[in-house]
């Protein structure tokens, strides 16, 4: 997912400074493969938390069987990774969908793209260095030596609460559409700096 990222920045600032957008579809379909891992990534986790799967560190260090639904899905973005892996889902959705649109074209446009790609990026990085599905026994081996924990020692109480659940959604997506003007002012002052160009 990493490397999809990479390749995607590289190619839609390739063709950004080249003005050769022969690699377009390239990094259309790119972008489509990291959105996709990135939504599929989220579900999995999701389906976990609801499903109970204690072979994951994180699942069984942010949810339990007591929690009603509401509570098992809040505990998919209850600690950093998860949350982590909700933003980068949200931004990298933000920014294949003003990609695929196709409505601007100019050099300026791709490279607001590149940058925005940059950003899901660095969450890709992130999430490689803390993901959110690093198996049991590796987090936690003296938890997973009796074997798989029949029950997640549960949610952080200051998260039980209805309007706590829908704080972290709302709050990512609202950085998430603010991804795509970050980058186009980005773009604006790098062309400043270029003359004008776009």
């Amino acid at each position: 997912l990493r490397s999809v990222t990479e390749v995607h920045v590289a190619l839609l600032g390739y063709e950004y400074v080249t003005g050769d957008e022969s690699f377009l579809r390239v990094s259309q379909a790119a972008a489509g493969v990291a959105t996709g891992s990135f939504v599929i990534a989220l579900l999995y986790l999701t389906s976990q938390c609801l499903s109970g799967d204690y072979t994951n560190a994180y699942v069984w260090d942010n949810t339990a069987n007591y929690l009603p639904t509401l509570y098992k899905v809040t505990g998919v973005y209850a600690s950093n990774a998860g949350s982590i892996l909700l933003w980068a889902m949200l931004t990298a959705v933000v920014v294949t969908t003003t990609l695929l649109l196709g409505r601007y074209s100019t050099r300026g446009a791709r490279l607001s793209q590149s940058l925005g790609m940059g950003v899901v990026t660095v969450f890709a990085w992130m999430l490689v260095n803390d993901s959110p599905f690093t198996p049991l026994s590796a987090e936690y081996p003296s938890v997973a030596a009796n074997g798989v924990p029949q029950d997640g020692s549960g949610l952080n109480p200051l998260l039980v609460d209805p309007f706590m659940a829908i704080h972290p959604p709302i709050t990512f997506v609202g950085y998430a559409l603010l991804t795509m003007p970050f980058a186009i002012g980005v773009a604006h002052f790098i062309s400043l700096l270029r003359g004008g160009e776009s």
